[in-house]
């Protein structure tokens, strides 16, 4: 096994998988540092893993553009292929 480098998703800081500043949420599969994190780092007792309420992302604080565009296009009822569609005929 390496070393890894991510970046925050919601930050951009690069950072590497064995440093103390780096945080992957189980839930939402994010990588997030301590200073993007809504409440101190926690762990679940059984898992080890980080607490969702810890990440922006799934104690719904943050709404990343992913998600956000997949609910916006469910609302519409359309597809990601026919919305890049409409896009392009647009430009």
């Amino acid at each position: 096994m390496g070393i890894e480098f991510n970046n925050c998703v919601r930050c951009g800081e690069s950072l590497c998988d064995c440093g103390d500043n780096y945080n992957y949420c189980y839930t939402c599969s994010r990588v997030l540092c301590n200073y993007c994190l809504v409440a101190p780092k926690a762990y679940d007792e059984e898992t080890g893993e980080m607490l969702p309420e810890c990440c922006p992302y799934c104690s719904n604080v943050e709404i990343h553009n992913d998600d956000l565009l997949s609910f916006l296009l469910q609302k519409l009822g359309i597809s990601h292929g026919t919305a890049k569609e409409m896009y392009r005929n647009e430009r």
